[in-house]
């Protein structure tokens, strides 16, 4: 009988001291806020109000909000055993992402055309991938902090002009990312 104690006793105390130490990490829920958008030349952020249309991009910066999911118990901070990574919960996803004009790219796609199929884009500056590779690619790998992607426009613009762009970001919970991209005057 003593012994049945013993082993209870022994995998309480396991037990007990697994919660404990799992309630010292930090745990977050991410929801995708809103998107900041920059004008790449050449992959580079650039201010310039010039660039070559075959070298012009947008970077695409993805700002969460984070919630806790459970919080540091002030009486066992100190119990780091191991090293204890945050955990996310990642509560919205990529459904599509859209370019759009603003201005008139050129006679075959006019002020508010969607020109999504004009672009390819890389994540932190990986291989080129179509836009929905892309997509899969950001929802499979963006977990954390505020993350970033590029955008690459792959189309020869016959007469140089001013343009701008607005990118929309559809997530999965039906909320739309909006953000226009500074004028620039591609040749």
């Amino acid at each position: 009988m003593q012994s049945k104690v013993r082993i209870f006793l022994l995998l309480f105390i396991c037990f007990s001291f697994g919660l404990i130490i799992d309630s010292c990490c930090k745990g977050y829920k991410l929801r995708w806020e809103y998107i900041i958008t920059q004008t790449l030349d050449n992959g580079e952020i650039t201010e310039n109000d010039s660039i070559n249309a075959e070298n012009y991009g947008i970077r695409i910066n993805m700002i969460n909000q984070k919630f806790a999911l459970n919080s540091v118990n002030p009486l066992i901070q100190e119990v780091y055993a191991y090293d204890c990574s945050p955990t996310y919960a990642i509560l919205d996803t990529i459904v599509e992402i859209k370019v759009f004009t603003i201005n008139n790219l050129d006679a075959t796609f006019l002020a508010g055309s969607d020109i999504t199929e004009l672009f390819t884009g890389n994540l932190l500056n990986t291989e080129i991938l179509s836009v929905d590779e892309l997509i899969y690619e950001i929802n499979k790998t963006f977990v954390d902090d505020d993350e970033y992607f590029n955008l690459f426009i792959n189309y020869n613009i016959a007469n140089s002009s001013n343009q701008k762009f607005l990118v929309s970001i559809e997530l999965s919970d039906n909320r739309f990312l909006d953000g226009e991209v500074r004028e620039a005057w591609l040749y």
